[in-house]
């Protein structure tokens, strides 16, 4: 049988696609926390039994769970969660948390300078940004310099393949002068006398265990007002975890506690 389709070969010099993941994420600087006052008060006292008042000793528990739940609902309506999808770069083995804050930095200065166009932020920019690529080559500096500085005369010659552009299979080939049975009686020799330096360098006095203070037993708290939580809470870094019901940052910035009738 005749047919008019025909085989094309062909290539293309594309890359791999890179590996990407779905991050979730709410935008909350731009809530209105009077908004949010207003959303948490009117979820709280919602939560509570009908109509009826909160008791003069209420339970803890019990009003953590309803301000926790009234958190969850107003952050949920001011400011839903997002998908975004992003590149999955693996993080460079001389990164630092140092330097993921200058990169921060960074950015909140070019976006302050971008806003404003004037000189002085331009100047700062770019003033942090060098500081910020120095730091990056004496971050890397550092980390290669560490590794060949503790490295031994075996993995010298890895880390060195490593930074000449990969690590390439060697066949270990044992020498063919020399009987087997020598060879295995000098691997011993080497790692008995290795062992006995390292027990050489070993203390020998035994530091004597001290006995610890007395444990102490609180027998009664002093009550605390509404300012000074308040205080406190303001006082308090700015940082927030998976278990917060709301973002540190927003709930510091309304203007007063929420009212429960």
């Amino acid at each position: 049988m005749m047919s008019d389709h025909h085989c094309i070969h062909f290539g293309l010099n594309v890359r791999r696609p890179p590996n990407t993941r779905v991050v979730l994420n709410a935008v909350v600087s731009g809530i209105d926390t009077e908004v949010l006052a207003k959303k948490l008060e009117e979820a709280f006292n919602k939560s509570q039994q009908g109509d009826a008042p909160v008791p003069p000793n209420p339970d803890p528990d019990a009003l953590a769970c309803a301000y926790f739940d009234a958190a969850s609902e107003a952050l949920d309506e001011l400011a839903p969660i997002q998908k975004k999808t992003v590149i999955d770069k693996p993080r460079a083995r001389w990164w630092t948390d140092a330097l993921t804050g200058e990169r921060k930095n960074v950015r909140r200065l070019e976006q302050r300078w971008r806003k404003s166009q004037m000189s002085i932020d331009l100047q700062i920019y770019r003033t942090a940004s060098d500081v910020y690529h120095r730091n990056i080559d004496t971050a890397k500096t550092a980390f290669h310099r560490g590794r060949i500085e503790t490295a031994s005369s075996k993995q010298l010659f890895n880390v060195v393949d490593d930074l000449i552009g990969g690590k390439k299979a060697v066949t270990a080939v044992m020498p063919s002068n020399i009987p087997m049975s020598k060879v295995a009686n000098a691997f011993s020799e080497f790692f008995d006398s290795r062992v006995r330096e390292f027990r050489s360098h070993l203390p020998v006095s035994v530091t004597p265990h001290k006995p610890g203070h007395p444990p102490h037993h609180l027998t009664e708290f002093t009550p605390v007002t509404d300012e000074f939580v308040e205080k406190l809470i303001r006082s308090s870094t700015s940082k927030s975890c998976r278990l917060d019901p709301l973002p540190t940052t927003p709930q510091k910035l309304q203007g007063h506690s929420v009212d429960i009738d």
